[in-house]
Parts: C-alpha cells; sequence; structure tokens
C-alpha cells in the first residue's frame, strides 16, 4: 500500500472518530456542565458542538501557542478528552499577533477571526473586591488590557468593563493585583 492511501484512511478515521466523539459528546453537554468546568477554548473556536465534532484534536493549535496557555483535557478530567481549553487562571491568552493557534488548526475547529470579534469568555468585575472602588488609586486592569481599543475604561478613577469590546481573553485577571483577584473570567 502507497503513503498516499495509507494517509488518506488516516485522516478519514481520525475526523470519522472526532466526528463521532463530537456527537457523543452532545449527548452529554448538559450532565457535562455540571461535572465540568466552564470551557473557554481557544480564539476563533466554532460554537461547542460544532467544536466537538471538527477538532481532530491534533494539538497543532497547543503547538503554535508561544505563551504555552492552551491545554489539552486529559482522560481524569473527563470528556472532551483530546481538546484544546484555556484556564485564564493560570495563564490569559495573550491575544497574540495573528493568532497563530487558528492557522495552526487543520480541521477548521478554530475559524479565522478579526481580533475584535474573538469571544473566549466574558470578564466580571467585582466592585467590593476592587480597590479603586474603595478609593485607592489603580488601572492595573487598563494598562494590561492586549487590545488596541480597550475593553476597559476609566470611570471617575473606577474600572468599568465594556462587554461589547471584551474577548475573555484573560489578561486583566490575570494581572489584577487583588486577593482574591477582582476580575475573573466566565464562560459565555
Amino acid at each position: 500500500m502507497d503513503d498516499d492511501q495509507q494517509m488518506g484512511r488516516s485522516a478519514f478515521l481520525r475526523k470519522g472518530l472526532a466526528y463521532l466523539l463530537g456527537k457523543a459528546a452532545e449527548g452529554v453537554e448538559s450532565v457535562e456542565r455540571r461535572v465540568l468546568r466552564p470551557r473557554f477554548r481557544p480564539p476563533g473556536a466554532l460554537p461547542e458542538s460544532e467544536f466537538l465534532a471538527t477538532c481532530e484534536r491534533c494539538t497543532a493549535c497547543v503547538q503554535a501557542c508561544d505563551p504555552g496557555v492552551i491545554n489539552i483535557y486529559q482522560p481524569e478530567q473527563g470528556l472532551p478528552v483530546g481538546t484544546p481549553y484555556l484556564n485564564p487562571e493560570q495563564g490569559p491568552c495573550q491575544l497574540c499577533p495573528e493568532l497563530p493557534c487558528i492557522s495552526a488548526c487543520p480541521s477548521g475547529a478554530l475559524q479565522p477571526t478579526p481580533l475584535d470579534q474573538v469571544r473566549i469568555g466574558k470578564a466580571v468585575l467585582d466592585q467590593e473586591q476592587c480597590i479603586a472602588y474603595k478609593g485607592e488609586s489603580c488601572q492595573v486592569c487598563l494598562d494590561v488590557c492586549p487590545l488596541p481599543e480597550k475593553a476597559i475604561e476609566m470611570k471617575e478613577g473606577q474600572p468599568v468593563i465594556l462587554d461589547n469590546l471584551c474577548t475573555g481573553c484573560g489578561v486583566c485577571s490575570f494581572a489584577c493585583v487583588t486577593t482574591p483577584r477582582s476580575i475573573r473570567i466566565v464562560s459565555l
């Protein structure tokens, strides 16, 4: 058997398995949401059920992520084993120029997406915890926001998250100086 035929079968089997796993995951998605933490997918991810059906679990996006913040679900984490995810509390998406994780994806599970349309999660500000709301001077979250048009603005010395611009990358939360953090990222 020549390499072209064998490679064709491998790709076919890989895509077929990814499709079947995606369909199986759809069936248990409501149970899964109760068991697993909210999922944060890399930039450009298709809607969850389409993502699960399309992702080949090849780890190309992980390899393309220079900051090393894309992880892979392991068997002990339950479904969806082998799929990429972000954990903004441990390492936020840096919204790298050109978003190399997207271009590395061979299956189309990560779609080319303009930076201002990336949606990973949503930043939520706890005003009770935020020191700027207690009269102290702080704008770390604004300073670190990676978007050219900041998703945070200061009003009377206090940060306000602009939901229409926020990508949910987690950079602001990760840099927050309070403990616990005043900004957390929630799933969409």
